[in-house]
């Protein structure tokens, strides 16, 4: 064969359908990303973090290229991901025994649709069985691997602290037990044996048809009976089963049980409640058994972690759900899966898909259908927690149990994580009353924006939660018009665009003073009237702000279509939590203007100034409007290179002033893969800024090299940045890490990976780092230490070819919304 036939053959080969030409592009631009990657690195000794998503591109491409096979692909993908973050975080206790569990679970998922790859080439028969029989197989891997790994801590710590790895592991026994009746029924000749395929015993309604009655629970019996009467089942056990799976002991504690029994009688439950508590690191509470045996339990270190408000709003919720019967209706909502599934004729769960069902669907559809019933569902659990909430209110505690939200999400600010296992519990650290103090403020900030600046992401991942988001449960409880039934429904209608969601959190806007005010309260009690204050001794956040002091500026309230314009005067600290920082704007009338920092957009805006925006573009500032259909400011430009052409934009970028004002002054640089300090020798601006030339004193492990660039050659990282250490870069950061004594950061290590140490650092050689949390001094070990996020007004400028085209592609796209980079 000739080259050119050869390449024919290739092609055909490779656009033979669908999937494969699509795994073709997937690995071709996985293939572009891992060569311009590995160049970057001969050239420049940059090591990307991303270039493991040019591998799993590459890899996951390849196998639907040649196999057409999507679940494989997919596995493939998981497997490569967690093998890179196995190795990644391998001196990271806790975090490694994780990736480790986490690889192997993948490991037997890919396994499992090797396997049915090899059996359609075997017998010529498509099949899925092999992947849908991995999938419930990994899950009790995860599960056994986690309890091997992190003992009965790992129930308590996880999400999973319900009852739901219970039903995990009665389910498989329902199947197992099932599976050993028929095959005995079916040798007795009790029943047919085509039983054992089907699951149906045999029909309870002769006079219907098999077709109707096979669509119908209890009409003829299989797993969605036996689920749902297990489901119930549990139901009238739960109390005595509960209470010895979880180690729940009876409290005695005098404040508890007076406090338990007060809300109980304001409830207006007559019966007597058995009151529990679990010994976790978590902070958190559940009631549990039927009407008559209902229990509640606090799950904590120790019971002085809850103050009397807590129990008061914690345990009324609760009772709540017993006193409405919720624990039933969710029986019911569970029944309903199983009555969806069979009037669909789709296998009960992904046991009934490998074990019983012949291949009606594939079971990657299979999969996402469960997902979109679940999603279905999640919105009438979401009613009954919010019914829960209102009745809560109802009873008069309703303030108390918004306070007390607040409390548990500070709880989980400091553990992260939405879903799943909150890693950072299992290991077993305290948290300092410095750290408690930051992470409650940190909650407090989140769950603002979270009512006034809803992030769509969010809004997603809530749809597959059981609870409403904690911020719209607060919000509920000093907003009647919040329905429990408009928030379950909240996260889809706050995923749509601005012009529909935006009259809804205009609506929330008119309560933001009463919802912060709801949450400083809680705060002030933790930390005094000083609270806001220490915790920007902690943080340093209004460091960041500081710079505008002094300058015109134009502030714009997006929800209530404000405009605020004048000089900047001062940043004063508040004493609300949730929007700690205030701006002082004198207009120029003299008259002066308090607003807050988180519900405006400030634009630095000094007429005839140099502006540069996100892209390079460069402009003077010639003057601002509002916009014809609200107050909304357009900035108009003119070009440096021909005065007569003008442009507009909704934000002003960055004062060229901005990098005047550190000629002669310390910034980061990024070069040759490494982190360092350099200064800014010369910086003359050009007719753009591309054109504009830098010379810069880089250093170089204590050696200064003079570096001459063009600004179409640069990359600006503006102020907070992102600075990585490596501990095969030591000798070379050290002095880079030295520039930051004094100033204000947020130390990521491989212990705390997600929440990072905000502190000021004190001290660094090779061996350790000092540091300090307000008067308290600590000492970490350098090696230990990942990245570092500086709050500070220093810029980090990049020599852009020597950042590989991956991280080039994902910080334009991070670019998008807010100004966090200047391109050259």
């Amino acid at each position: 064969m000739s080259f050119n036939e050869i390449l024919v053959a290739i092609w055909v080969y490779a656009t033979r359908s669908t999937n494969s030409i699509i795994g073709l592009i997937i690995a071709i631009l996985g293939l572009f990303f891992i060569i311009s990657e590995l160049v970057t690195k001969i050239r420049h000794g940059t090591s990307s973090e991303n270039l493991m998503l040019a591998f799993i591109s590459i890899t996951f491409g390849a196998v639907l290229l040649v196999f057409e096979n999507w679940l494989m692909a997919i596995a493939l993908g998981l497997f490569v991901l967690a093998l890179y973050q196995t190795f990644q975080l391998w001196n990271s206790p806790v975090w490694r025994e994780f990736m480790i569990i986490s690889l192997t679970t993948y490991l037997v998922f890919l396994v499992g649709t090797v396997g049915d790859f090899i059996y359609e080439l075997i017998t010529e028969e498509a099949s899925e069985l092999f992947t849908a029989w991995a999938y419930n197989i990994m899950i009790f891997v995860f599960i056994i691997m986690a309890l091997i790994f992190f003992g009965k801590k790992f129930v308590l710590v996880s999400r999973m602290m319900s009852p739901q790895v219970l039903y995990l592991v009665l389910f498989a026994l329902i199947y197992v037990a099932l599976y050993i009746v028929t095959n005995l029924l079916i040798t007795a000749e009790v029943i047919p044996a085509d039983t054992v395929e089907n699951l149906s015993w045999f029909y309870l309604a002769p006079v219907l048809s098999n077709s109707i009655a096979e669509r119908i629970v209890f009409l003829s019996l299989g797993p969605y009976e036996l689920l749902i009467a297990a489901a119930f089942g549990m139901y009238f056990i739960s109390g005595p089963l509960l209470t010895k799976l979880f180690g729940i002991k009876p409290i005695e504690d005098e404040r508890i049980l007076s406090l338990v029994e007060e809300v109980r009688v304001k409830m207006g439950i007559k019966r007597k409640l058995k009151v529990g508590f679990v010994e976790a690191p978590i902070l958190n509470a559940m009631a549990f058994g039927p009407w008559f045996d209902q229990r509640i339990t606090l799950i904590c270190r120790t019971l002085e972690e809850f103050n009397d408000d807590d129990i008061r709003g914690i345990v009324a919720h609760e009772l709540a759900h017993n006193k409405r019967l919720h624990v039933v209706i969710l029986q019911v909502i569970s029944a309903t899966e199983m009555m969806i599934k069979k009037a669909l004729l789709l296998p009960a769960t992904t046991l009934d898909y490998s074990a019983y069902r012949e291949l009606e669907v594939s079971f990657g559809i299979y999969f996402l259908i469960n997902y979109g019933i679940l999603a279905f569902l999640y919105i009438f659990v979401r009613i009954l927690e919010g019914d829960a909430d209102k009745q809560t209110k109802k009873a008069g505690y309703g303030r108390e149990l918004a306070q007390a939200l607040y409390r548990l999400e500070g709880f989980y600010q400091g553990v992260a994580g939405d879903f799943g296992v909150n890693v950072q519990l299992l290991t077993g650290k305290e948290f300092s009353e410095e750290e408690k103090q930051r992470f409650l403020g940190e909650a407090a900030i989140r769950l603002y924006k979270h009512v006034y600046r809803p992030g769509r992401w969010d809004m997603i991942a809530n749809i597959f939660m059981s609870h409403p988001r904690s911020a719209y449960r607060i919000q509920a409880m000093i907003d009647d018009d919040l329905s429990p039934i408009k928030g379950a429904l909240l996260p889809y209608w706050l995923i749509l665009p601005n012009f529909i969601r935006g009259r809804t959190i205009k609506k929330f806007a008119g309560k933001r003073d009463d919802f912060s005010d709801l949450i400083s309260s809680r705060y002030k009690e933790y930390f005094g009237k000083a609270g806001v204050k220490t915790f920007l001794e902690i943080t340093r956040m209004n460091e960041l702000i500081s710079r505008i002091v002094g300058r015109e500026v134009v502030a714009y309230d997006q929800i209530d279509d404000v405009i605020v314009v004048g000089t900047a005067e001062g940043v004063v600290i508040s004493d609300i939590i949730c929007r700690p920082l205030s701006l002082s704007i004198k207009d120029e009338k003299g008259n002066s203007q308090m607003i807050q920092v988180s519900d405006f957009s400030i634009h630095d805006a000094m007429i005839n100034e140099i502006y540069v925006g996100k892209m390079g573009d460069t402009g003077v500032l010639v003057s601002y409007e509002t916009a014809k259909d609200g107050n909304q400011p357009e900035f108009t430009f003119r070009t440096l290179n021909d005065e007569d052409k003008t442009y507009t934009k909704k934000y002003t970028g960055k004062p060229i002033s901005f990098l005047e004002n550190f000629v002669n002054n310390e910034i980061f640089f990024y070069m040759d893969g490494v982190d360092r300090g350099a200064i800014i020798k010369k910086f003359k601006l050009g007719k753009t800024f591309s054109e504009s030339t830098f010379v810069f004193d880089v250093d170089h492990s204590g050696v200064i090299e003079e570096v001459s660039l063009e600004g179409k050659n640069l990359l600006i990282e503006l102020p907070p940045v992102l600075l990585r250490f490596s501990k095969d870069k030591i000798a070379k950061q050290t002095v880079t890490m030295q520039t930051l004594i004094g100033k204000s950061v947020i130390l990521y290590t491989k212990e705390e990976i997600e929440v990072g140490i905000a502190c000021q650092m004190i001290g660094v050689d090779e061996k350790k780092v000092q540091y300090k949390i307000k008067d308290k001094e600590f000492e970490e070990e350098r090696k230990k230490i990942d990245y570092i996020y500086v709050f500070n007004d220093i810029p980090k400028i990049m020599v852009k070819n020597h950042v590989s085209f991956v991280d080039r592609l994902i910080l334009r796209l991070s670019n998008r919304k807010d100004m966090k980079y200047i391109f050259g």
